[in-house]
């Protein structure tokens, strides 16, 4: 199967494991066939049609999590990240999606279809509201730096005008309000022009019957008509308002449509419906977070995803609720000031700008496979911690991060680069908690050493190991267990064209040199994966430990550095 075409998409409902495998293209640069992208967008038509504009959101028990994800603005990398990092979804870890999955980044296509895929696969447990983008008007203006679009641009330049015409039409169905456990309202843009709006009069509205820029209407002739125009308007506010520090509303000059609010609204509209708060999206804030009202600053947030969204350096974040208090949590209060039962944490992270290419978002591939299992992880610690001390050994911890990541290498090795301190890794054991919590943190120190070459290497065909037998099958053409000098130049030159100029191997020659630690002129599967974990110019004395028979190195990954007085763990993939 080629899965930089992928498809078709399997008969019947659409699964879990298909979402993950979609999810998985992706991030490796692939895409959907183009039949299986238009199965997806007729199967979501089909089911949104079905939804009204006002989504419960239940939280049916104490361990129900529900986060709640703003504008992403076609920036793939921050959609994996919060993935990764909050996990897939299921029946106790749910998903609102706050609007703004396109225009601006070069990755909308990415983010519908893997939005579309998840809100299929777990109906259940995804949820999609609508922004004020997810137009057919506002998606057919040009990117920046001369309009506030490019998904049409986009879309016809992966697929075509029908494809285009298709998303839009799907656009048109998405629900326009989602309330978590009937207290906490998500809404893309903000509240309304005028009091007394009642979640029945949202329930009412045709959002089939929008458009962001309404000529101007005639007074109305009869009730009809004026309850028409009432609805009409108050979808537009949904989509485009913005909160004010000060009392009171007026038009949003600004954007041209929608009010600016101010804390005695939103009061109202939360006391008319007997909600607690209200969040929304729709502005690009510093640190991805905000609360808009100083003096009350419990009524409204403001979540904002995209992360170095138009080269600025605002972080992303997502929010988190829950009924039962994690620690350092927010807490949702009543209108009265009461604590409500409900809490909300907010994740913030800087992952990168959207004007990057599917290359860039590769070499943070390895960080990211860690972050993806960090659920599972966390599992194998603690069945491995049978005393409940909160560690486990190092040697368990080698075995447990190769059976859950799927990644032989000697993860002891990297221990130093991924924040463990000296005098844990001294006692042979690792809290792993701690570990866990800064996983992130080690990471990124990881992916800032190392020789430049070697690095964009390694991340180039770590990124494409799930699509090849494995990456050293990639180089070595004729399966005889070594890389000759014609194959490895084959293959950095098939690296290359699918990398950005500025990622390019550009000295394959010296890397040949490097990695060929017997003067062979040859590269067994030893020494070239000994040679991205410890690359052989840091250390003259490091050897590879052949740990399998040669007829055996096209199955195993067998990943070692100097050899110590420990007996050399060896680890099947």
């Amino acid at each position: 199967m080629n899965l930089m075409d992928y498809g078709p998409l399997p008969k019947g409902p659409l699964t879990p494991e298909t979402a993950s495998e979609i999810i998985d293209v992706y991030r490796r640069g692939g895409k959907l066939a183009y039949k299986s992208f238009k199965k997806l967008l007729r199967d979501v038509y089909k089911k949104l049609k079905g939804v009204g504009n006002v989504v419960r959101v239940p939280m049916a028990s104490e361990a129900v999590k529900v986060h709640v994800i703003g504008d992403l603005h076609g920036q793939l990398e921050d959609l994996l990240h919060i993935l990764d990092d909050a996990g897939m979804p299921d029946q106790q870890n749910l998903f609102v999606f706050n609007g703004d999955f396109v225009d601006r980044g070069d990755h909308s296509v990415e983010i519908i279809a893997i939005l579309f895929s998840l809100y299929l696969a777990f109906p259940d447990f995804v949820f999609l509201n609508r922004g004020n983008h997810e137009d057919h008007v506002i998606c057919c203006q040009p990117p920046p730096p001369h309009g506030c679009g490019g998904f049409q641009r986009e879309c016809k330049s992966k697929y075509d005008d029908l494809v285009f015409s298709m998303v839009v039409e799907v656009f048109r169905y998405l629900p326009i309000i989602h309330l978590i456990d009937g207290r906490i309202c998500v809404i893309h843009g903000g509240l309304f022009y005028r009091k007394g709006v009642t979640i029945e009069d949202l329930e009412a509205i045709d959002r089939l019957d929008y458009c962001p820029v309404p000529g101007e209407e005639e007074p109305p002739s009869t009730p009809e008509e004026a309850r028409g125009q009432d609805l009409r308007q108050l979808m537009r506010d949904a989509l485009w308002s913005d909160p004010k520090p000060d009392p009171g509303c007026e038009f949003n000059n600004a954007r041209k449509q929608g009010q600016l609010f101010g804390p005695d609204v939103c009061q109202e509209f939360l006391q008319t419906n007997d909600l607690h708060m209200v969040v929304r999206s729709h502005e690009c804030m510093k640190l991805g977070f905000s609360q808009a009202y100083p003096d009350m600053p419990h009524l409204l947030a403001t979540i904002f995803s995209a992360s170095g969204y138009g080269g600025s350096n605002n972080m992303g974040a997502y929010m988190t609720y829950s009924k039962v208090d994690p620690g350092a949590a927010y807490k949702v209060m009543t209108l009265d000031g009461e604590p409500s039962g409900m809490f909300f944490t907010v994740q913030n992270y800087t992952v990168g700008e959207a004007s990057g290419s599917i290359e860039d978002t590769n070499k943070t591939s390895m960080r990211a496979l860690v972050l993806r299992k960090k659920q599972e992880l966390i599992a194998e610690f603690i069945a491995a911690d049978e005393a409940g001390t909160g560690k486990v050994t190092i040697d368990q911890w080698g075995a447990i991060m190769v059976k859950v990541t799927g990644v032989v290498i000697n993860w002891p090795e990297l221990l130093p680069l991924l924040g463990v301190e000296a005098e844990h890794m001294a006692s042979g054991e690792i809290e792993y908690q701690t570990f866990i919590s800064e996983l992130r943190a080690g990471f990124n120190r990881l992916s800032q050493v190392g020789n430049e070459d070697t690095e964009t290497l390694f991340n180039a065909m770590y990124a494409n190991r799930n699509t090849l037998e494995c990456v050293f099958a990639f180089f070595d053409l004729n399966g005889d267990g070594v890389i000759s000098k014609e194959e490895f130049h084959h293959g950095c030159e098939v690296l290359n064209k699918k990398l950005s100029p500025s990622s390019r191997i550009s000295r394959p020659e010296r890397l040949l040199e490097m990695m060929d630690i017997d003067g062979s002129d040859g590269i067994d599967i030893n020494e070239f994966f000994v040679s991205l974990v410890r690359p052989p110019w840091t250390d003259q004395d490091a050897q590879p430990t052949h740990m399998y028979p040669t007829s055996h190195r096209r199955r195993y990954f067998a990943l070692s550095t100097r050899p110590t007085e420990a007996s050399t763990v060896r680890y099947r993939l």
